[in-house]
């Protein structure tokens, strides 16, 4: 078997790193070719087409346009490192970068997207920190599940419900922003966050679900607005303020 060759194409802000595997260097070199021109018309289905058809995966991915051709997208890539989103992007679909082996990085800049699908993070085990777009108003549930090694992640005003199993088995999780506009927390969000010890609530939640902890009351703080209603076991710890 060839050994993988790699080879750099840039044009402007798109970089892709291409692996070509099975190929020599004369068919890579045509093919990388072909993707520096497509890049540059922004012709994604013949990119999509030479990019699969060929088992060449990017270490680095500007995502410009959802086909419903793959809905997966990068799912279980083994060498995807960074995402980027860019504007035109309005949904990330069900599973698109779920079990990303290499995902360090998932950049929405000044991205419109208002909808995660579920599970699309789920399994990335080295992605650390994450601010989602304050356009996003939903995610699937089981959307960051199983990312263990994830520590922050900052979620959207727009955000009203934040989804079941959402953020079950981040080991590490220990900081979470939660903004004034989210409103409910659904079942076993934070199931298993053994590392997150203070979780502020906004005063937009009126209400704590307490299936939403799992059994965390021996190590979680939750911080809720006064007048709040907690129906939640006494064994948990509870902050009121004003």
């Amino acid at each position: 078997m060839d050994k993988i060759k790699k080879k750099r194409v840039k044009r402007k802000q798109f970089e892709i790193i291409s692996h070509t595997h099975k190929l020599d260097n004369c068919v890579a070199h045509i093919l990388i070719m072909k993707l520096s021109i497509l890049l540059a018309k922004k012709e994604w289905d013949l990119i999509y087409s030479i990019v699969f058809d060929n088992f060449i995966e990017g270490k680095v991915y500007i995502i410009n346009e959802y086909r419903t051709e793959f809905p997966g997208w990068f799912r279980h890539s083994k060498h995807l490192r960074r995402v980027f989103v860019s504007s035109q992007i309005t949904i990330l679909p069900d599973y698109s970068l779920q079990d990303c082996a290499k995902l360090t990085t998932i950049d929405f800049g000044d991205s419109k997207v208002t909808h995660i699908g579920k599970s699309v993070f789920y399994g990335n085990f080295i992605l650390k920190r994450v601010t989602l777009p304050e356009s996003l108003t939903s995610m699937g549930e089981s959307c960051f599940s199983w990312c263990g090694r994830l520590e922050y992640i900052k979620l959207s005003p727009n955000l009203k419900m934040i989804p079941r199993f959402c953020f079950d088995i981040c080991s590490r999780l220990k900081e979470v922003i939660i903004p004034e506009g989210v409103e409910y927390f659904q079942e076993e969000v934070f199931t298993d966050c053994d590392s997150l010890v203070n979780l502020r609530m906004p005063t937009t939640v009126t209400e704590v679900n307490p299936a939403s902890f799992g059994d965390h009351k021996h190590f979680l703080t939750i911080h809720v607005f006064q007048g709040t209603i907690c129906g939640i076991s006494p064994d948990y710890r509870i902050k009121y303020y004003d």
